[in-house]
């Protein structure tokens, strides 16, 4: 199931809320993290974004 019908079980009140925690590490593990990373290289590179202190120190 994908990570955008998890959150909207969730708004939805079909799946408790205390499993946002749990979609969010399985989204970062199964290659989140590197898709914003890319998607944001690609905005800041086009002059769409601006980066934030956190993307400077990894957190």
């Amino acid at each position: 199931m994908p990570t955008e019908d998890k959150f909207t079980d969730i708004m939805r009140g079909r799946r408790p809320v205390s499993d946002v925690r749990q979609i969010v590490a399985k989204w970062r593990r199964d290659g989140g993290d590197e898709a914003r990373g890319f998607f944001m290289k690609s905005l800041r590179d086009d002059g769409r974004a601006q980066e934030r202190a956190e993307d400077r120190t990894g957190g």
